[in-house]
């Protein structure tokens, strides 16, 4: 995953872990010694961090989850969200100019670039995949897992949306663009299905979080906000971008929207029925 090889583990008590030393190696610190949670809690002792969440992230890495596996050895590691948690927190340090020296920056842009590849899959998502975890998730249970995706108050209003992705709608339906200031109103229903509904494998989650918080209040359908302005800016705008290109990336590659909605669910199968286009 974004050029790591993560040793991860699914617990018979429902936890989702990956090992310590994966968990290093993510970060860029070397695996040797004894006291690696030492170390990564190290990272985190600094005056300009005090607030609880920060303290109580450092007191989890120093103590580590300790599990047996199936065929005897024991290991420990931490539940998969505090690696995401932690890489938030390196890089808050930076931001507040609490990152000092190569081997601290070098750990921050590390911690960055796992971010990125985290957006572009769902952590969890890839955990159960990789472990063959098979078991019916529970709907809200599955939600809560891209609830890092999504922020409490809206962003200001950026530009999220790449003209390309809008040419690449007027080509499939063999139509002009008629206003500088808008487009035609049923590209919300094409952005629903090809955007938000697959983004980060979430299967529709992240668009069920999305509708919650930014409903439909005019009687013409509009909502009050853009939807990208509740994603967070740490993970799920960066998860937009990358899902966007993809778009753009299989819409260039063939011609007509039938040839464009078979790549499209190659590429994301489990996005299922296409009803909701009967446009």
């Amino acid at each position: 995953m974004g050029g790591w090889q993560i040793d991860c583990h699914h617990l018979s008590n429902g936890k989702r872990v990956i090992t310590q030393r994966s968990f290093v190696d993510v970060i860029g610190m070397k695996r040797g010694g004894k006291k690696l949670g030492y170390r990564l809690g190290q990272l985190l002792d600094n005056p300009v961090l005090n607030s609880r969440n920060i303290k109580e992230l450092s007191f989890v890495v120093q103590n580590p989850i300790s599990f047996k596996m199936q065929n005897g050895p024991t290991d420990c590691g931490y539940e998969a969200d505090i690696l995401v948690e932690y890489c938030k927190a390196i890089l808050e340090a930076r931001r507040a100019g609490a990152i000092v020296g190569d081997a601290a920056n070098r750990y921050a842009r590390s911690c960055e670039s796992f971010i990125i590849a985290c957006a572009k899959t769902g952590i969890m998502a890839l955990i159960d995949e990789a472990t063959g975890y098979a078991e019916e998730k529970d709907k809200d249970e599955y939600r809560r897992l891209f609830t890092h995706f999504i922020r409490e108050e809206i962003r200001d209003w950026e530009k999220e949306f790449p003209d390309q992705f809008f040419d690449l709608l007027y080509r499939l339906y063999n139509l002009k663009p008629t206003s500088k200031n808008g487009h035609p109103q049923f590209f919300g229903k094409l952005i629903r299905h090809y955007v938000y509904r697959p983004l980060a494998v979430s299967n529709g989650a992240i668009l069920e979080l999305l509708d919650e918080k930014n409903p439909v209040v005019y009687s013409a359908g509009g909502r009050k906000h853009k939807m990208h302005q509740y994603l967070t800016q740490e993970i799920g705008v960066p998860a937009l971008r990358q899902h966007l290109w993809q778009v753009i990336g299989i819409g260039n590659s063939v011609n007509g929207r039938l040839a464009f909605d078979r790549a499209f669910r190659n590429a994301f199968p489990q996005i299922g029925d296409q009803r909701e286009l009967d446009i």
